[in-house]
């Protein structure tokens, strides 16, 4: 079955009327030239195109750079989405495992869509020594999430002061958020 095309606004609603498990695939909006935005998107689009023309059942959701940057997002903050590409399995509702590009990313997504067995077989077949159980690469993963979370807040940040400054208005010491993170404008 090819992947569903959903966005962030229907989501929910698009997991709870489709089969568990089932996936999700984040990837890149087309830019202004038609083309994803995404070099990585760009590459596995191949990949994912093959594993989700047959039996998995999969919903897309295409995000430009701004998308991942404004507080509507309730997916970025909710799956701890890293960027595009990612794929996640989702049971009963809920986002559990979740893959990212790295190459080669056929023999790995074969994998994960496979089981989570499999999956954690390629793994540490494909790592070795530097192989880490799911529990470790989570709470690594939750660490990189907040460093991402900061690097976002301080965007918006300079954002909303040169918004302010081109408007020749004083600086406001307004913190700006995202999620649980606020720096405020220098």
């Amino acid at each position: 079955m090819p992947l569903i095309e959903s966005t962030v606004e229907t989501l929910r609603a698009d997991i709870a009327a489709g089969p568990s498990p089932l996936f999700v695939v984040f990837s890149s909006k087309p830019g202004a030239d038609g083309k994803p935005w995404c070099g990585y998107c760009v590459k596995a689009e191949p990949d994912i195109e093959r594993v989700f023309a047959g039996e998995p059942y999969g919903l897309i959701v295409r995000y430009g750079p701004e998308d991942i940057t404004t507080d509507a997002n309730w997916v970025f903050d909710a799956w701890r989405l890293p960027g595009v590409p990612a794929i996640y399995r989702v049971v009963d509702g809920e986002p559990a495992l979740h893959t990212t590009y790295e190459e080669p990313f056929g023999p790995e997504l074969d994998a994960y869509v496979d089981s989570p067995d499999a999956w954690e077989a390629y793994l540490r077949s494909k790592e070795g020594d530097k192989y880490q159980p799911a529990e470790a690469r989570a709470a690594a993963h939750a660490a990189e999430f907040e460093k991402i979370k900061v690097l976002i807040a301080e965007y918006k940040a300079k954002e909303a002061a040169r918004k302010t400054a081109e408007e020749g208005k004083a600086p406001a010491a307004a913190a700006v958020c995202t999620g649980d993170v606020c720096v405020v404008p220098s």
